[in-house]
């Protein structure tokens, strides 16, 4: 167990102690997955006067108080984190707008979103740009299967969004948002030998070497002992950290946490 004068975390004995460090990359993005097309990567940024008041924030919110925050899924020895991050937030977005809780398919954004790479990393934005386009389909009629497979058209009981956008890095207006409109997506953290042992309290990167990637959703925010932190759903099953979730330091850019925090829209 460990902890510093700065964070609250403790540490200990992991799923993944008897993993090695290749088998522990397979569900990071690697560091060669940084081959975005800079053509096509156009973002549309949240403008300063569409965030909501700070005014009345409340000072702690969590979604999944709200049944709008789908059971912990776990990735597998594949790195589709990316594909699990950007999923959650539409399943919660989806729940908010249309009342409808329901699973959605990590598995086609794996196999249909081509500009991205399957389980071996991906960016956000790719992913809800396939969305924007063809939807997504229920996790119950294209299940998970942890390995890229051929691209399947599901046409039923599609989930669709109108828009997506690149939040600000201002981690106070990422948390006016959140209060508001509900989960978002990391597109990536350095992950470090740390992460993988988290148990409980409030975590911030150490300095050890960065391992790979990882992409995660934020569902709400909080602060323990004076320490503001963000709640993040994690994609690597209920027996990591508290139930699958972690508490990063908010306020910090914790691993890089609030380079490239991206949302959905879906409209009533």
């Amino acid at each position: 167990m460990q902890s510093n004068n700065t964070t609250t975390a403790t540490f200990g004995i992991s799923q993944f102690l008897d993993q090695t460090e290749d088998e522990l990359k397979k569900m990071l993005m690697p560091f060669d997955y940084n081959l975005i097309n800079e053509e096509d990567y156009q973002p549309i940024r949240v403008n300063d006067s569409e965030y909501p008041s700070r005014e009345g924030r409340p000072k702690e919110v969590d979604w999944r108080a709200k049944n709008v925050v789908t059971q912990v899924k776990n990735q597998g020895s594949c790195g589709s984190c990316w594909a699990f991050a950007v999923t959650a937030v539409i399943e919660s977005q989806n729940a908010i707008h249309n009342k409808k809780l329901v699973p959605l398919s990590e598995q086609e954004l794996v196999d249909c979103a081509h500009k991205n790479f399957g389980c071996h990393g991906g960016y956000n934005y790719y992913a809800y740009d396939y969305i924007f386009h063809n939807g997504l389909a229920n996790d119950r009629l294209y299940p998970y299967m942890a390995k890229e497979q051929s691209c399947r058209n599901i046409t039923v009981n599609r989930v669709h969004i109108d828009s997506y956008q690149l939040l600000s890095q201002d981690e106070e207006k990422i948390a006016d948002w959140v209060a508001q409109n509900g989960p978002v997506s990391i597109n990536a953290i350095a992950i470090v030998d740390s992460f993988y042992h988290y148990k409980s309290g409030v975590y911030e990167c150490d300095k050890s070497a960065v391992q790979g990637f990882h992409s995660m959703a934020i569902v709400g925010y909080g602060e323990e002992n004076g320490i503001p932190y963000w709640i993040v759903k994690n994609s690597w099953g209920p027996r990591y950290g508290l139930g699958g979730y972690l508490k990063m330091k908010r306020g910090v850019n914790a691993c890089g946490l609030a380079n490239a925090v991206y949302t959905a829209v879906i409209k009533n």
